[in-house]
């Protein structure tokens, strides 16, 4: 459920209870007035049907009994010690499990299928002595090789239902003392495991809060859940199912996973939402009766691996309401594609839950591949966790993603980053359409493509029972017509050919994990040899025994290369790779060749085709291979090859590069004034056209300058066009006709920083300013290549978010968000305009600025603003208010620091992408009372201390006293409404819980991310000297 905010998180906490450790998702259900079943599981071992039920006090009361049970098996209470859950997921498991975290022990869950080395892998990295265990076969004899290879293991049978369902007992309920719950809710609580698919099994720790943080995220749906819960998907999604009073129905883990029985229980149960891998999908869907069952669902997800296209594409076709969810075991589920508007069938691509935007970042790998990046601040994710310091505590997935082409925050799973296979070229390509669309044939049970450091891919084919009876020609003639289809939307190095495929036999085992997905390090290990044999085999086939002369030679290879490689190439002497052979085609004519003809047993170099360069030089070296002959067409009587890259280098390397033509308004301004200035010095900028409102442009362009102690020179001068304007919504934007067209030709980024700050007029007198904005937009589609275009807005655009609220790095859902001044009003609608720019193709940025304050360099800071006149106050009041909540948190940002973010985040604005929404506030803040009043103090200021109350009275007074001169003595008196309203007793938090996401700007804007602190002693002292200029009360 992509729509999932904190709001809504906190509106299901109120509903449902906040759990704080595992075992309370149990007693919150058992506290309920009126009880209803959360739990399914078979009555009988050999019936995938006749559920029997159970309501969360029914659980509550056989998780206490077993704490009992365990307890006198050897296991304290509140020990933390690490057990492990070794057995299938019956209802005994879903009691252990419970049972083992209410007595406060750590929780292993172990994959039934995993191997006694495994095992013994995940034991020793988890410090687990302890398991418990079931009593397959294949269970005991893990055991008895762990007990052979590690003494000292304590193996406590799995709890049998007759030791812990005693309903005729009196309750005795099992209460662990925990002093601090918030600390215990952050402690470790389960071990989940990865799959071992590149070598052991790797633990992952989970905090009772990291696998809580899943339980918001469900449907409220009744569901069935044939995964087992030793993998994380499966105890979430039941999870989900039993917190919300819905019941999670399991699967009969005595029998085997059939379609037969899938549907049987699909069609006893009725479920409203089916939870599936892409496995147990394809099973169901494999007969009519069961995509039937999948109809009657409200939901059907698939998770666990990528769901192939061609799979889902097919259900979905046939009624099914699919949709994926993605989840890691290091975090959880981080969305889905479940709800979806009538006629939308991007089931394929998932939503990130709102809730978690701000902490997942999507970083772009190359062109339309990007990497999942879970940030330090995502709610589940441990310290432990992490592995990248890019950002600091960040966890990056090595999952693949691509965006959906029209909807916003919408992706598709492609892959691992380590699925991929990189050719011996250094081209990588994904595996797992290809694999994907085979696997879709009743004759393969799966495929694998191959091809790491090789010049070209194979695929490993494994028959189904179905095929096993066929000639390897028959079957791939049945699976040609799935592959063509795949191959036409892969890059063409990345296509498989006929004689790159091998078929192994029905009998065959290959790696795979609980899920039934191959594992692929493993399968490469084990199908070495074949894989081997795969390319090696124009080796191991007899020689060719074509001998032919030159001009036959040539006349041969200019037919091979348009008859098999289906490539016409003009002449002799056209380069092979200009006339479109690339890779796979080139590897294809080398084994032709070798295979053809006689080259007096040599074998042809790999890139033989390649380096050889055209049909005339190839039969050169064909010629020569068989005859030994060395002819004048060969290297030897050439230029050697580095002379020749030197030549194509020196021809080659010339270049005019193009600056950039700026347009900014707001150079007047603060911040105006810094951009300007940085753009003055940039070496990639020509020249900075600022408009300016009436006359004398550039003498008030240069007095701002000077004001901020930026400075002018002759140099810098001669970059400066100052164009004088009365009304940027007049047609032209109010230039002269040539000004105007000189702007049309040249211009290459606008930045619009221009805009009254007077809160209170009305928004219709905006207009002009809207109108300027959209004549801005009209000037960078007018210009040879699309201008960007830097809209500066205000993150009063979001004040009125209902709170508490994370104002996110994109378009803002409603116009009431805006604070109710004319001001912030315009600065929302002005987005909006640029957001209707940027779906039309403009290169637009919104940037939503915060506090702008003094530079960092000189501390100059208008001492007109209210945080100047406060502070100058004190030499006429002798106080400092000290200031709480909002308003005692400095989220302030130098100007200049501010300047460099904008330019920098403008390098990043593309045509066609939509509108960039960036939040500009500091990635930290400060405390006006711990930090910037000292600072104040060390800097020689000398003031008391007060609360706002008290500071305002004295203000007041020492107003009066001052008479007629108050004004310009303590200025501050002209503002005293302002901050009884902001900071008096009747104030309200202008902002409580209102958060700015800045991940987006921080990750483009290396200026935004260093942002200096302005509480710093010597910076402070700048800004004294500053604003106290005019009297003589500095301490220097």
């Amino acid at each position: 459920m992509a729509n999932i905010s904190a709001e809504v998180i906190e509106e299901r906490m109120r509903q449902f209870g906040k759990p704080w450790m595992l075992d309370d998702l149990i007693r919150e259900r058992a506290k309920d007035e009126v009880q209803v079943p959360i739990l399914g599981y078979p009555r009988y071992k050999e019936k995938a049907t006749d559920y029997e039920l159970f309501t969360g006090k029914e659980l509550d009361r056989m998780v206490d009994e077993a704490c009992r049970v365990l307890m006198r098996a050897g296991l304290e209470m509140n020990s933390h010690k690490t057990v492990g859950l070794f057995a299938p997921s019956d209802l005994s498991f879903v009691i252990a499990l419970f049972a083992l975290s209410r007595l406060g022990c750590k929780v292993l869950t172990v994959s039934i299928r995993l191997s006694e080395p495994a095992c013994l892998n995940l034991m020793e990295r988890t410090e687990c002595d302890t398991m418990i265990i079931g009593s397959t076969a294949r269970i005991t004899a893990t055991i008895d090789g762990l007990k052979k290879a590690r003494t000292g293991l304590n193996f406590i049978p799995m709890l049998a239902r007759a030791e812990f369902d005693k309903p005729n007992s009196p309750p005795e309920p099992v209460i662990r003392p925990i002093p601090d719950r918030e600390a215990e809710h952050t402690q470790l609580a389960l071990f989940g495991h990865s799959s071992g698919s590149t070598g052991l099994p790797k633990p992952l720790a989970l905090s009772h809060r990291s696998v809580l943080n899943n339980i918001y995220f469900g449907t409220g749906c009744k569901a069935f859940n044939p995964l087992p819960w030793y993998h994380l998907h499966g105890l979430f999604t039941s999870f989900q199912a039993m917190y919300m009073r819905k019941t999670a129905h399991l699967y009969n883990v005595d029998l085997p996973l059939t379609a037969e029985h899938l549907v049987a229980a699909l069609e006893e149960i009725q479920p409203e939402i089916c939870h599936t891998v892409p496995y147990v999908l394809k099973l169901v869907a494999e007969s009519q009766d069961g995509i039937k069952a999948l109809k009657r669902c409200k939901f059907v997800t698939a998770a666990g691996a990528r769901t192939p296209d061609e799979l889902g594409d097919r259900v979905v076709q046939q009624g099914v309401n699919l949709g994926v969810i993605l989840g890691l075991t290091e975090v959880g589920h981080m969305g889905d594609s479940i709800y979806r508007k009538p006629g939308d069938d991007s089931w394929v691509y998932i939503r990130p839950y709102a809730s978690l935007h701000s902490h997942i970042w999507f970083k772009k790998l190359n062109e339309n591949v990007y990497e999942a990046v879970y940030l330090k601040s995502h709610p589940a994710l441990m310290s432990s966790t992490s592995n990248s310091n890019d950002p600091p505590g960040s966890f990056h997935s090595k999952d693949l993603f691509t965006p959906h082409p029209t909807i916003e925050n919408a992706w598709k799973y492609i892959a691992r980053d380590d699925d991929r296979i990189t050719l011996i070229s250094g081209e990588k390509l994904l595996p797992v359409a290809m694999e994907g669309a085979v696997r879709e044939s009743p004759l393969i049970r799966d495929a694998l493509m191959v091809g790491n450091d090789r010049l070209v891919p194979g695929l490993l084919l494994f028959r189904s029972t179905a095929a096993a009876a066929l000639s390897d020609d028959e079957v791939i003639d049945v699976v040609w017509p799935m592959i063509e289809p795949a191959n036409e939307v892969m890059d063409e190095y990345a296509r498989i050919t006929r004689d790159m495929i091998v078929l192994l036999a029905a009998d065959v085992e290959y790696p795979a994990t609980d899920k039934n997905n191959i594992i692929r390090a493993a399968s490469y290990k084990k199908f070495e040899d074949i894989i081997e044999n795969l390319y090696n085999k124009d080796s191991q086939t007899s020689r060719g025994s074509k001998q032919l002369s030159l001009k036959e030679l040539e006349e041969y290879i200019f037919r091979v290369v348009r008859d098999h490689a289906g490539i016409e190439v003009p002449d002799y002497e056209t380069d092979f790779f200009s006339a479109g052979i690339d890779s796979l085609r080139a590897a294809q004519l080398r084994r032709l060749l070798q295979k053809e003809l006689d080259l007096g047993r040599h074998s042809l170099p790999t890139n033989a085709v390649y380096d050889a360069g055209n049909v005339t030089k190839l039969a050169g070296v064909l010629y020569s291979m068989r005859t030994g002959e060395q002819l004048q067409n060969g290297h030897s009587n050439e230029k050697s090859e580095t002379a020749k890259m030197e030549e194509l280098i020196s021809e080659y390397s010339s270049f005019s590069v193009r600056k950039d033509i700026v347009v900014l308004t707001g150079a007047t301004g603060a911040l105006g004034a810094h951009v300007l200035s940085q753009l003055l010095d940039d070496p990639r900028v020509a020249r900075v056209c600022c408009l300016v409102r009436g006359n004398d442009a550039f003498k008030r362009i240069s007095n701002s300058l000077e004001e901020r102690g930026l400075t002018l020179t002759e140099t810098r001068a001669q970059k400066l066009a100052a164009l004088s304007t009365d009304n940027f919504g007049a047609p032209h934007l109010g230039l002269r006709t040539e000004e105007y067209a000189e702007l049309q030709s040249s211009a290459t980024l606008i930045i619009h920083a221009a805009w009254p700050v007077n809160f209170n007029i009305s928004l219709e007198s905006f207009r002009p300013q809207l109108a300027g904005l959209k004549n801005f937009l009209d000037l960078a589609s007018e210009t040879p290549s699309p201008a960007r275009v830097v809209f500066i807005s205000s993150i009063s655009a979001a004040f009125e978010m209902p709170k508490p609220a994370s104002v996110p790095e994109t378009r803002l859902e409603s116009l009431e968000y805006a604070a109710s001044t004319g001001y912030a009003r315009s600065k929302l609608i002005g987005e909006r305009i640029c957001e209707a720019a940027g779906a039309s193709g403009a290169a637009v940025g919104v940037l939503r600025v915060g506090q702008i304050s003094a530079d960092s360099v000189n501390g100059i800071w208008n001492e007109k603003e209210h945080v100047p006149l406060l502070v100058r106050s004190a030499t006429e009041v002798k106080a400092l208010p000290r200031l709480h909540g909002y308003e005692g948190r400095c989220e302030w940002m130098p100007v200049d620091t501010v300047a460099a973010t904008l330019l920098q985040l403008a390098d990043k604005l593309t045509a066609g992408a939509g509108a960039a929404f960036y939040n500009i506030t500091p990635p930290h803040a400060f405390s006006w009372n711990d930090r910037f009043l000292p600072a104040l103090h060390e800097a020689g200021l000398e003031f008391e201390e007060v609360d706002p109350a008290e500071w305002l009275k004295r203000l007041r007074a020492r107003a009066e006293e001052l008479g007629s001169a108050a004004e310009e003595k303590l200025p501050a008196i002209k503002l005293a409404d302002y901050y009884e309203a902001t900071y008096g007793e009747t104030a309200v938090d202008r902002k409580p819980n209102l958060k700015y996401e800045n991940d987006r700007a921080c990750r483009d804007s290396s200026a935004l991310r260093s942002c200096p602190e302005l509480s710093q002693v010597a910076i402070v002292r700048k800004m004294l000297q500053h604003w106290l200029r005019h009297e003589r009360r500095v301490t220097k």
